[in-house]
């Protein structure tokens, strides 16, 4: 593959990953909107888990 081609490839990638980091933020935002007492839940740690991992994920690609 040339360098456009794996840098399109990157670009589309790390847009992929900014859409899903984006996704689980909005699920855990809406998973203690009206209950700030699932802060602790289960599901909050996890999507919490899933997003802080692709955070470092993106920032490794991005370097």
């Amino acid at each position: 593959m040339d360098s456009r081609g794996e840098k399109a490839q990157m670009m589309s990638a790390k847009e992929g990953m900014r859409s899903e980091m984006e996704d689980i933020r909005d699920r855990l935002h809406g998973l203690i909107e009206d209950d700030e007492s699932r802060l602790c839940s289960d599901e909050a740690h996890r999507l919490s888990r899933q997003l802080d991992r692709l955070i470092v994920e993106y920032m490794r690609y991005s370097s």
